[in-house]
């Protein structure tokens, strides 16, 4: 009989009540997780305030009331972090934002190389904690490393214990339908220019008549105010959207829009796919390893290109290469921990 495995893990991801890639992430693994007979979770979160939300969903998480902020400074300095109060098998991380310092073997989740590779898609705030805490420095204190694709797994120092999960995707069921908004193309993305939402705004001006829906741009993001562009009236802009109103989008899209210059997995992407909707690809490294039979774009008159298709609904809807759900993520992501806590004992 396989022993039972208990996992720490560090809900900071799920603090906000704002979804992102990170949160879906966590709270999908939690719950397939959940569903094994041989894991038990111990489920954790530091703030200055109580997450009300987290024990709704959790009732069983635990609230530890220190300063993540004083951790951290403690870990830079080369101090022990203090007793957390839990005694798991292993402590798991899914992000790099959280740290501690403990004789627990400890697994983090990168997600991405966007702070070594693209910077400027970060907050201010985020540039100056990557530099203080760079991925660099987390590595040299990880007792193993799970990656969501091979193109991230490539970056990890070949030495290091790692694992490639890949990621997962449902589509629940969709809200109320958006009044007045049928036969338009989507893009889910923040105001960064990595993701070259610039592209979609020079195609809805060169195409007035048609729809455009940008979801996803958060109102009090000011990260990218140089990079504000006007928006012209054929383009519907969405700041926070539920789960529901993601997936109504999702299914009545003509198409989505994918064409960010780096990604470590593109979530978005596989949700469209669930949703059977036509995807437009930039030509990036993860794009590549994760789908089939596309045209990948390199330009914007690739783009073009494409679009001009879907108006002729001969836009196909890209072939996963591989088994991507949210189960067997969590399979390999456990999998993955026995072998760390197997490896530190050794």
């Amino acid at each position: 009989m396989t022993p039972i495995l208990v996992i720490a893990v560090d809900c900071r991801a799920l603090i906000e009540e704002r979804v992102s890639g990170v949160s879906v992430y966590t709270d999908s693994i939690i719950s397939e997780l959940n569903k094994l007979r041989d894991v038990k979770l111990q489920l954790f979160y530091q703030h200055a305030r109580r997450a009300d939300h987290l024990h709704v969903k959790y009732p069983e998480i635990k609230w530890i009331k220190r300063s993540s902020t004083l951790f951290h400074l403690k870990w830079l300095l080369g101090n022990p972090t203090p007793d957390l109060g839990l005694s798991p098998d292993v402590f798991w991380l899914p992000d790099r934002r959280p740290f501690y310092r403990t004789s627990v073997p400890v697994v983090m989740t990168v997600h991405d190389m966007v702070p070594l590779r693209n910077p400027q898609s970060l907050s201010l705030k985020s540039r100056l904690w990557h530099r203080l805490f760079s991925t660099k420095k987390l590595l040299r204190r990880v007792d193993g490393v799970i990656c969501p694709s091979f193109t991230v797994e490539q970056e990890i120092p070949r030495k290091m214990l790692r694992c490639v999960t890949y990621e997962g995707a449902s589509i629940g069921r969709p809200g109320k339908a958006i009044k007045n908004l049928k036969n338009f193309s989507l893009m889910l993305a923040p105001a960064d220019p990595r993701k070259r939402f610039k592209w979609m705004i020079r195609l809805a001006k060169e195409f007035p008549k048609d729809k455009f829906v940008w979801a996803g741009v958060k109102p009090d993001d000011d990260r990218f105010k140089k990079n504000k562009s006007k928006l012209p009236r054929n383009v519907h802009r969405f700041h926070q959207i539920s789960d529901e109103k993601k997936n109504w989008l999702l299914r009545n899209a003509n198409l989505l829009f994918a064409l960010s210059e780096y990604e470590g997995f593109d979530l978005p992407v596989l949700e469209a796919v669930r949703a059977k909707t036509p995807v437009i690809l930039s030509n990036i490294s993860v794009h590549q390893e994760l789908y089939k039979g596309v045209n990948f774009i390199n330009t914007y008159d690739d783009l073009r290109t494409e679009y001009l298709r879907s108006r002729q609904n001969s836009l196909p809807i890209p072939i996963p290469r591989g088994n991507y759900t949210w189960e067997a993520a969590a399979k390999r992501t456990l999998l993955f921990l026995r072998r760390v806590v197997e490896n530190k004992n050794r």
